[in-house]
């Protein structure tokens, strides 16, 4: 049997996860585990997780994946083609940066860890820039403790920001969090509500604490 390192993918390449009651979210399942597991749980959603998206399957989905699904939109193979090199021609004709090197990326709230996935977020900010609240979109699956939770501003104009996340059922979480806000330069711990919908499907709800808001 060879292997071919830089030869095209196949469908023994294809790997998907599952959230599995105890153990979490579980990936890199070929489609012969994933058949196996099938068998025995029937009625399990998959996951497919590429650069573009995360989609959920049941296991007649999976088997009709190609390698063609997992190449991302904006590579050379994708359907949207590959942009090229950017960076090297960022200059105007008068000599200056030309405002179109630039690309506008708002600030990010980013969940990584606790077993699960699919957490999602966005901050929100008050007119001083100081982080007001964290809007709470997705309550994410399979998570087995909270998942380690940063705002991000690419740029590295904002910093500062505390963001902890509790699960739903948690001793510490009373259900209201509280008006609240963060950034202000004190130095003391404040408690930023989240807008969460609270739905019981959901396994994590944010809670934020701000020693210093970002500034965007």
């Amino acid at each position: 049997m060879s292997f071919d390192l830089f030869g095209p993918s196949t469908k023994q390449d294809i790997k998907v996860g599952y959230i599995d009651p105890e153990r979490g979210y579980v990936g890199n399942v070929s489609r012969h585990e994933a058949n196996v597991y099938a068998k025995l749980n029937p009625g399990t959603q998959f996951i497919l997780k590429t650069r573009d998206k995360i989609e959920y399957m049941n296991i007649n989905d999976v088997n009709k994946l190609t390698p063609k699904d997992f190449i991302p939109a904006s590579s050379a193979g994708g359907k949207d083609g590959c942009a090229g090199i950017t960076g090297l021609d960022i200059y105007g004709d008068n000599g200056e940066i030309a405002p179109s090197a630039f690309k506008d990326e708002f600030p990010k709230v980013l969940f990584s860890g606790g077993g699960g996935l699919g957490a999602a977020g966005n901050p929100v900010f008050g007119d001083d820039g100081g982080l007001l609240a964290v809007d709470l979109i997705e309550g994410g699956w399979g998570y087995q403790y909270a998942p380690i939770t940063n705002v991000i501003d690419v740029y590295g104009i904002g910093a500062g920001a505390v963001v902890r996340s509790i699960m739903i059922g948690d001793p510490e979480y009373s259900g209201n969090s509280g008006a609240g806000s963060g950034g202000d330069g004190s130095g003391e711990e404040e408690t930023v509500p989240s807008f969460s919908s609270q739905d019981p499907n959901n396994m994590t709800t944010v809670m934020v604490r701000s020693i210093y808001g970002l500034v965007n």
